[in-house]
């Protein structure tokens, strides 16, 4: 699942929000969620936290057998987050965060945007996030 939810403003004053989301199946079916379905700010959460629900456990499994879990450009291992290159061990990381729609990731009291990624381009983002505080935490 992927997510936007852009707040839209002309000359300071804002003229509302867009949601968008986008939905894979396991056979790599494409569904898109059009802004036209009413009280999208409602049922995102909602499918949000039965995806999360669905596959973190999935997730930790895979990296507690020692695999790799990709969330597009990110990667998630028992030992690290990778983004485009750069590793940071979880006994470093001091927070994930997200500030304007941007991860961020701190380290060592410096925050640390893997490349500028937007969540909206971070597939399963609400899994990648949650997956991520558990193996921080346990470090």
């Amino acid at each position: 699942m992927r997510q936007k939810v852009v707040d839209h403003y002309h000359y300071g004053v804002s003229q509302g929000r867009s949601h968008v989301y986008t939905l894979n199946g396991p056979d790599g079916e494409t569904l898109l969620l059009p802004e036209a379905i009413p009280h999208p700010e409602h049922w995102g959460p909602v499918i949000q936290d039965a995806v999360t629900e669905a596959q973190l456990p999935i997730a930790l499994a895979a990296v507690r057998r020692g695999e790799t879990v990709s969330f597009g450009d990110i990667s998630v291992s028992r030992d690290a987050v990778t983004a485009y290159g750069r590793s940071i061990t979880w006994d470093q990381m001091e927070q994930v965060s997200v500030e304007a729609g941007t991860l961020s990731l701190n380290v060592a009291g410096k925050w640390l945007p893997p490349a500028r990624t937007k969540v909206s381009h971070i597939p399963n983002f609400f899994v990648f996030h949650a997956l991520a505080e558990h193996l921080r935490a346990s470090a």
